[in-house]
């Protein structure tokens, strides 16, 4: 199977992005299409990449019982905008909301989540550092982790007077700026 090809040239909104084929995943970054995974939009994360999702899932999941915030897994849509014509349309690896008022259709988005959380890949990890960074920091994301498998460490940024202060973690826990009393085990995290 060929994946989609989109032109360098062009603008995308996400009323495109809702006419591409199912079977791929991609994201648009102020009209800019980029592959989800890999090289092609066909490419599936690492057994890794999902084991890190998916722990970070699971410890959201179970502090978060019981309390107003929710938290989705990879793939579900991120648009910041309710206008089909918006520039941005982002599948963060994870994404707390707080607001139910944001989860629409039952499989999107719409507004700033909370939290969301990037596990990089060497496919994606410039992506996750500048545009994504940027674009979550511009959009008033509260809190955006990178998970970096290399360095087995978690690079927390926290929402202040609309710029992201970035602090590092590579041991103990990393508390939450967003979810009170919560923190990552960043030593158990690494430890799968």
């Amino acid at each position: 199977m060929q994946a989609m090809r989109t032109d360098k040239n062009r603008k995308y909104t996400y009323a495109d992005y809702l006419t591409w084929p199912e079977g791929e995943r991609w994201e648009i970054i102020d009209g800019e299409a980029y592959p989800t995974y890999g090289p092609t939009a066909l490419s599936a994360p690492t057994l890794g990449h999902q084991d890190l999702a998916g722990e970070i899932f699971f410890l959201l999941k179970s502090y978060l019982r019981d309390k107003t915030c929710t938290v989705f897994i990879s793939p579900i849509d991120v648009v910041f905008e309710a206008d089909e014509r918006t520039k941005n349309v982002v599948q963060p690896d994870v994404v707390v909301v707080c607001d139910p008022d944001k989860v629409k259709d039952g499989k999107k988005v719409v507004g700033a989540p909370d939290i969301a959380v990037e596990v990089l890949s060497p496919a994606t990890s410039g992506k996750d550092w500048t545009k994504k960074m940027r674009l979550y920091e511009r959009e008033g994301v509260r809190e955006y982790w990178i998970v970096s498998p290399g360095e087995k460490a978690v690079h927390q940024s926290i929402l202040r007077n609309g710029q992201y202060e970035i602090r590092t973690f590579i041991e103990g826990d990393m508390p939450s700026g967003v979810l009170e009393e919560f923190s990552l085990d960043i030593d158990a995290l690494f430890a799968l």
